[in-house]
């Protein structure tokens, strides 16, 4: 056995050298109660910037205005009494609140209800048991809930954990009970499955279904992937939301804290911050909140490593190291080891560890990991922040090292059971960067870390309004922080951005702001060609939507993505360079070997409408970018319907809402498609058809009589090319021909271009 003691200063002095975020608290919401969850989970308005918070202690979802950052008002409330025992969770997006709720009796059947931003009811659909966290799809389509499945403290009746997804396609006010598929993991209970997987409930007598109970969930970009946390069983799900069936079930696997970067202080009972580390010890992960984000095309998972425990009347799986027998030759030092002062009193779990089963325990297994992690898409850990939070505390708050959050003098309480307590987390991708905040239980606050490349994690701050010089009382601010949500200042109500952090034990709400983000883009991308309805017979594998950056500059793009026309999110690293392009497709392989230019793709089912419809590209918080309504009809060039032809915008600098400023592509490019060529121009910018009065005209051939007064005529030589009105419709096909008549065309100028490129102004 090894006992380590870290250079506690020189490590976290090291972590603070790397601070550039900025988080001022600037405002407070009181609720008045302390220690009754009054304050939990918070959903952002950013219409009537207003907030939607769960209250545990009433059941009812508060509304508060924070108009004025600084100082919150209460609203009113949302009564849920009629719906159940009261909200567990709180989630909104376009302009629709949906509620997590329990039942009156917690082992029965949940609900989601939804509201309009006045609290007017909307709809409700029963979920399964014990909703206790939920939230919309990125692409708004879906509502899912974890439902926990608890079972009760005598452990006589325990539902199923289970995972709703509720269909709000149609709208929410008209959300029917077919709308929501329950997913529970009752296949699991004859398949077999990771042993790592902590199935142990009421000393094993619980089904693998009924034992795994999901905590929390987190969404890919594209909205194709759900991933849940089952915190007490240590593990994650993972769901395809394409067709709503569970794929996987992975285990999470332990902490090494023999290993120095995963030292952890042990001990309450020694008086001094001793981070060590200890051979045949491990962490369980157990997340709490998680979060999905993208880089260079993949998705990774961000966890809150909190811990949880499962202690009923029934049965409790707790016990101090103290109070067990180690074997001999794990720990040949047990004695000393269990004396208060080392890791006699850390709490561990008793249903893992006694690996030869002749009762006594040759590994110890501690709750949580006192840190945050990232996971790739399988599962697999490939960041872990070690013991970055005890050092930081212990160099920078060494009087309130390992607090706990119901007592402002409490140093080092909870060293003996997971430390700060990790819970909250929000993960923002802002500009190029993404930016995890993880706030911290048990000592208050939250820390800051530039997550964008998961090999390459950086801490950049920390802040609390925690006073610890005040007595804990229901005046106090940053006790016990639950939930957070970050603000952009685009939809903040001062110019600021806003970091909320509800704090449970408080009852208040922590008001941020955050500063040393990166800045935002100063020109938007522009939507420029559309190809929505090729000449395919129902493929369309042909379409796409080029975006061009007008700008000198270099514009990230990351988690950008379009939410009308079709669904795709940029992924995180997806740059543009100045004057350069982007192009999103509907078949990429298809779109490359036609055009030698590669592409990202969208999903397949999202076939642009031959009839016009909205394009909307909008940033990573939901802010509209750009927006195109083409059509075809009206001023609107038809023969893009089908005959060939994409839409190109002649002017970048124009409204690219204005029909006026679109024509067809002119750029021939050899493929045929059911007889017809098709003209595109992706990838450059775009020339039109209009030739001005003052414009040189290049030619090896002329037109007569020009104008014309009947609308036939003649070249000087066999032209193959096409005429063109003044707006891009080609009205005419010249076949190494040299008449054309355009008698039935209205009065008007024209252009004859050839496949060379030579243009003839005419008029008619």
């Amino acid at each position: 056995m090894r006992k380590i003691l870290l250079p506690v200063p020189l490590i976290a002095l090291a972590l603070v050298g790397h601070a550039q975020v900025t988080l001022t608290p600037i405002g407070s919401y009181q609720s008045g109660g302390f220690e009754g969850s009054a304050t939990e989970i918070v959903a952002y308005d950013a219409v009537n910037f207003q907030l939607f918070s769960t209250n545990g202690a009433t059941g009812n979802i508060d509304i508060i205005d924070i108009t004025d950052p600084t100082t919150p008002v209460y609203v009113s409330s949302i009564d849920l009494s009629a719906y159940g025992s009261g909200a567990n969770s709180v989630a909104l997006m376009n302009g629709v609140v949906a509620a997590a709720v329990e039942a009156s009796n917690p082992q029965n059947n949940g609900s989601v209800v939804f509201f309009d931003l006045q609290g007017t009811f909307l709809a409700q659909v029963t979920v399964g048991a014990m909703p206790d966290m939920i939230m919309f799809s990125p692409d708004g389509s879906k509502v899912l809930t974890a439902n926990e499945g608890e079972p009760d403290t005598e452990n006589l009746v325990d539902p199923l954990g289970s995972i709703s997804i509720v269909d709000i396609s149609g709208g929410a006010a008209n959300v029917v009970q077919n709308d929501v598929t329950t997913l529970d993991f009752t296949a699991y209970n004859s398949l077999p499955i990771d042993p790592a997987i902590r199935i142990f409930g009421n000393n094993g007598a619980s089904s693998v279904a009924q034992d795994l109970e999901p905590e929390y969930i987190a969404v890919s970009a594209d909205s194709e992937t759900a991933f849940v946390t089952m915190q007490e069983n240590n593990a994650l799900a993972v769901i395809d939301l394409s067709d709503n069936t569970i794929t996987a079930l992975v285990a999470l696997g332990f902490k090494d804290h023999s290993l120095a970067a995963n030292a952890l202080d042990a001990s309450d009972r020694d008086d001094v911050v001793n981070i060590a580390t200890y051979d045949n010890l491990y962490g369980m992960y157990q997340p709490d909140a998680i979060k999905a984000y993208s880089y260079s095309g993949s998705t990774f998972i961000v966890s809150a490593n909190e811990g949880d425990s499962r202690d009923y009347n029934a049965y409790s799986e707790e016990e101090r190291v103290k109070n067990l027998t180690l074997d001999p030759t794990a720990f040949p030092d047990a004695a000393a080891l269990q004396a208060d002062e080392v890791i006699g009193r850390l709490t561990v779990t008793t249903s893992k560890g006694d690996n030869d089963n002749d009762g006594d325990y040759d590994e110890l297994y501690a709750f949580g990991a006192r840190s945050f992690s990232i996971w790739d898409a399988t599962g697999a850990l490939v960041y872990d922040s070690g013991d970055d939070f005890e050092q930081y505390f212990a160099q920078n708050y060494p009087l309130q090292f390992n607090s706990d959050h119901t007592d402002n003098d409490s140093f080092d309480n909870r060293s003996d059971n997971k430390g700060p307590e990790p819970e909250a987390l929000e993960v923002i991708s802002y500009m190029g960067r993404t930016i995890a905040f993880i706030g911290l239980e048990r000592q208050g606050g939250v820390m800051v870390y530039d997550i964008t490349d998961p090999s390459a994690v950086m801490f950049l701050a920390y802040a609390t309004d925690r006073d610890f010089t005040q007595v804990a009382d229901a005046t106090s601010r940053g006790l016990g922080p639950e939930d957070i949500k970050f603000v952009p200042v685009a939809l903040s109500p001062i110019n600021e951005n806003l970091l909320l952090v509800t704090n449970e034990v408080s009852g208040s709400i922590s008001i941020y702001t955050v500063e040393g983000l990166p800045s935002a883009p100063q020109d938007p991308m522009v939507i420029t060609e559309i190809m929505y309805n090729p000449p395919e017979a129902d493929t369309d594998s042909l379409e796409f939507v080029e975006l061009y950056n007008p700008s000198a500059n270099t514009i990230d793009i990351s988690g950008y993505y379009f939410r009308e026309g079709f669904d795709y999110t940029f992924p995180q690293g997806t740059i543009v360079a100045g004057n350069g392009f982007v192009i999103v497709a509907s078949d990429s392989v298809v779109f490359e070997n036609a055009f030698g230019i590669p592409a990202f793709e969208w999903s397949n089912s999202d076939a642009l409408s031959n009839s016009g419809e909205d394009i909307v590209l909008a940033n990573s918080f939901g802010l509209q970018i750009d927006s195109v309504n083409y059509d075809d009809a009206g001023l609107w060039p038809s023969e893009a319907d089908g005959d060939g032809y994409s839409l190109v915008l002649c002017d970048v600098n124009a409204d690219n809402n204005d029909p006026a400023n679109w024509q067809l592509a002119n750029v021939a490019t050899g493929i045929i498609v059911n007889s017809l060529e098709v003209y595109a121009d992706p990838g450059a910018l775009s020339s039109c058809m209009t030739v001005g009065k003052d414009e040189i005209i290049v030619t090896t051939f002329t037109v007569y009589p020009n104008p014309s007064a009947n609308g036939l005529f003649e070249t000087s030589e066999a032209v193959t090319g096409a005429v063109y009105s003044i707006t891009g419709v080609k009205v005419a096909d010249m076949n190494n021909a040299r008449k054309m008549d355009l008698s039935m065309q209205p009065a008007g100028m024209y252009v004859v271009r050839t496949i060379n490129g030579d243009v003839v102004r005419l008029t008619r």
